[in-house]
C-alpha cells in the first residue's frame, strides 16, 4: 500500500533529523504530489519543508524556489507566524546565493511581519539575516544591532537553531571586521 502523505511527512522529518536532507526532500515531494485536496495552508506547510530539506542539502535555488511557492500559496492578511517565516527564509537563501539587493526587502518585510504577528523565533531569524545583508551592504553598525536583538530574542525562544544562527552571523561579522576580541566573547 502507498504510505499517505502524513505518514511521508513525518518519515521526511525524521530523514532530515537524521542527517539526511535529499531523503527527506524525496519523501516530502511526494507528500506534496499526494496532497493535491490540501489547503493552502497545508500545501504551504509542505513546500515549507521541502524548502527546508533543499537548503539543508545545499540546493539554494531549489530551496528559494519552494520558499516563494509556499509563500504564494499563503494569502494576504493580518501579520502571520507562517508568512514571516517563509520571508525569513526566503531572505536567507537569497542572500547565500549573493542577491544581497533581492534579501534586503524581503529581510525587513519578515521583521516587520514577525514584529506584528509577536512571532519571536521568526522575528530572531528575520534579524539574523538583516543583520548580515545590511553589514554587506555597507551599515555594519545597524548589522551588529541587528544580530544582538537577534540572539537576543532567540535566547528567549530556546531555539538551538535560532541561537546558533544568530550567534554564528554575529561572529562571522565581527571576525571579517578584525573585530578579534569581541568575535571571541559573543562565541563564549
Amino acid at each position: 500500500p502507498e504510505a499517505g502523505p502524513a505518514l511521508l511527512e513525518e518519515a521526511a522529518r525524521a530523514a532530515g533529523w537524521a542527517g539526511d536532507p535529499d531523503r527527506a526532500a524525496g519523501w516530502i515531494a511526494d507528500a506534496l504530489a499526494q496532497s493535491g485536496d490540501a489547503s493552502p495552508a497545508d500545501r504551504a506547510r509542505l513546500l515549507e519543508r521541502l524548502g527546508r530539506y533543499r537548503f539543508d542539502g545545499r540546493d539554494l535555488n531549489a530551496a528559494v524556489d519552494a520558499t516563494e511557492q509556499a509563500l504564494a500559496l499563503l494569502p494576504d492578511g493580518p501579520p502571520a507566524a507562517s508568512r514571516a517565516r517563509l520571508l525569513a527564509a526566503l531572505a536567507t537563501g537569497r542572500m547565500l546565493l549573493g542577491d544581497f539587493g533581492g534579501a534586503l526587502p524581503v529581510a525587513e518585510r519578515a521583521v516587520k511581519e514577525a514584529q506584528q504577528a509577536g512571532a519571536v523565533a521568526e522575528h530572531a531569524h528575520g534579524l539574523a539575516t538583516l543583520g548580515i545583508v545590511l553589514a554587506q551592504r555597507g551599515k555594519f553598525d545597524a548589522g551588529i544591532a541587528a544580530l544582538r536583538t537577534s540572539f537576543s530574542l532567540a535566547r528567549r525562544t530556546g531555539n538551538v537553531e535560532d541561537i546558533v544562527r544568530a550567534a554564528a552571523n554575529h561572529v562571522y561579522l565581527l571576525y571579517t571586521a578584525g573585530r578579534f576580541s569581541e568575535a571571541l566573547d559573543v562565541a563564549k
